[in-house]
């Protein structure tokens, strides 16, 4: 596996740490059933992708800020399921933007290569897609689309916090 490759893994293992955190944290603090019932079917799935990134990356070359991502994952989670289901879903479907395009960077970088690794490619395209199922449904399940000024500011937050912590999971 080249170095780009071994970054790119490093930020989805960090990422999908930060994914299980995220359903841990709305689980610990939302009492709204169907946001319940949400996070629990999608904490699964999160605790997939994070085995078969691990099955993919060797515990050596994997990011060395694991504390940072499942506490900035639970925060995340506790602080969107104690404000209530419309800053749940929205937060689920601007963090799942999010990993979307960063799996599709990848996805378009393994197509290019001429030893592409149909393992990692494989995964990565199935992991893009349970995330885009995520995504659509936290939109649709929104109780509404207006958008007050905190939130907008929260979910810029989210998405600025996600550029971040690819930059550093890639380094670090």
């Amino acid at each position: 596996m080249n170095n780009k490759l071994i970054k790119y893994l490093r930020s989805d293992h960090a990422g999908e740490i930060g994914a299980v955190y995220i359903y841990i944290g709305i689980l610990k603090t939302s009492s709204c059933p169907k946001v319940i019932e949400f996070a629990k079917k999608h904490l699964l799935t999160e605790k997939k992708h994070l085995k078969e990134i691990e099955r993919l990356l060797p515990s050596k070359d994997r990011s060395k800020l694991l504390f940072i991502w499942k506490l900035s994952g639970f925060v995340l989670g506790a602080v969107c399921g104690r404000i209530g289901p419309k800053w749940v879903y929205h937060s689920i479907e601007k963090v799942e933007t999010f990993v979307e395009a960063h799996y599709q960077e990848q996805i378009d970088y393994l197509s290019k290569e001429e030893q592409s690794n149909l393992e990692v490619l494989t995964t990565i395209k199935k992991c893009q897609a349970d995330e885009i199922d995520h995504k659509t449904e936290a939109s649709e399940l929104q109780p509404s689309n207006e958008k007050t000024f905190s939130l907008n500011c929260w979910l810029w937050l989210i998405n600025w916090g996600s550029k971040q912590a690819v930059k550093m999971a890639k380094i670090f």
